[in-house]
């Protein structure tokens, strides 16, 4: 992010920093986390899905997930970028899972 960006007063700060203040529902920290952690989330959300759409899906909702409990972070139980991998990791999960259950519906429906 460039230094005349909106986050760009916290692009020095670790990621445990931004959370508490995204904690404080300030959205410049926030921008300068997903800048960090987007591609590899992504990354992340791309290899378990299969798809472009499903993946940018799955991100979104983990990034929103984070947004809503930064306050529960615990830096001693993870990092950030695991903390944030592991949303991602589950938000696809339940994505799996919803497609599996609408292959089974298509497929009982064809029978």
């Amino acid at each position: 992010m460039a230094r005349n960006s909106p986050g760009g007063e916290f692009d020095g700060q670790t990621d445990a920093e931004l959370v508490r203040g995204i904690a404080r529902l300030d959205p410049a920290p926030f921008e300068v986390l997903y800048e960090r952690h987007a591609a590899a989330a992504f990354a992340l959300a791309r290899h378990m899905l299969g798809s472009d759409a499903r993946a940018e899906d799955a991100v979104q909702e983990a990034y929103l997930n984070l947004w809503r409990a930064a306050s529960r972070y615990e830096r001693e139980r993870a990092s950030v970028r695991a903390w944030l991998l592991g949303m991602v990791r589950n938000r696809s999960i339940d994505a799996l899972r919803r497609l599996a259950v609408e292959e089974r519906r298509r497929v009982g429906l064809l029978n």
